[in-house]
């Protein structure tokens, strides 16, 4: 069973509509074969905004009706994300398998992308702790970085990633060892900011990848030493670059 693209040429805001605008591509060395070509930061008209389905094999599961709900809000903000900044193609797809744990959320342009994954907690007072990063038990890793690492160092021969994100409605507990590991992010100028939204973006200093390194090799050994993955893979330079484009949005 197959989700859909939504495949979109072009870029859009908030006069988009007023007056007539060219179109004017270029290439770019980064581009990803996934995206026709990437273009300048330039405007179309209403005729020349073109609207195209793709295809893509559908990951299975089931995120429930409250998460669900959060799921299509947020696919709602990348939609207008997508519209108000000035790409000239980009797609935007959810339940994509071919970004493993990042699944929910896929936002491309061609130059760079976003993968997301949605987390909705039942109970958003129950924090994030420390616990919850860490975990390397399979039954409880909503939230594992040691899960997430292995799920990047798939994806990133696949896309150009900018973000890779877990966006939940659960805080972080900030006690005094999360917060020699976090730091928050303030998004200006970036193609994950909205004007209006307001929400927190976590991310990780040095300080955490020493114990982080610790818990991905248990977690391989309990969950992964006999799926043919890699070893080798689990490294601090990789565990570094994990961290280059991760985020917890709340």
């Amino acid at each position: 069973m197959c989700n859909c693209w939504f495949f979109c040429c072009p870029c859009c805001c908030d006069d988009v509509f007023e007056s007539e605008y060219s179109l004017t591509t270029v290439s770019s060395p980064h581009r990803s074969s996934r995206i026709p070509y990437a273009c300048e930061k330039t405007y179309l008209s209403n005729e020349e905004i073109k609207f195209e389905r793709r295809q893509f094999s559908k990951k299975k599961g089931s995120a429930g009706i409250e998460g669900g709900l959060f799921q299509i809000n947020l696919l709602t903000m990348f939609l207008i994300i997508g519209l108000k900044q000035q790409y000239c193609r980009w797609l935007l797809s959810t339940e994509n398998e071919e970004a493993e744990k990042f699944d929910d959320i896929v936002f491309e342009t061609g130059f760079s992308d976003i993968l997301v994954q949605a987390k909705y907690r039942l109970n958003k007072n129950k924090k994030i702790t420390i616990e919850d990063l860490f975990s390397t038990n399979s039954k409880n890793d909503d939230f594992s970085l040691p899960k997430y690492f292995f799920s990047f160092e798939v994806v990133k021969k696949k896309f150009t990633v900018e973000y890779i994100v877990i966006c939940t409605n659960a805080d972080i507990k900030l006690d005094e060892q999360m917060r020699a590991f976090v730091n928050t992010k303030r998004l200006e100028n970036d193609m994950m900011h909205l004007e209006g939204m307001d929400y927190t973006f976590y991310t990780f200093n040095d300080c955490i990848i020493s114990e982080l390194e610790k818990n991905v090799r248990k977690y391989y050994a309990d969950n992964l030493q006999c799926k043919n993955i890699d070893e080798n893979i689990i490294s601090t330079e990789n565990i570094k670059d994990f961290f280059g484009p991760f985020a917890i949005v709340f």
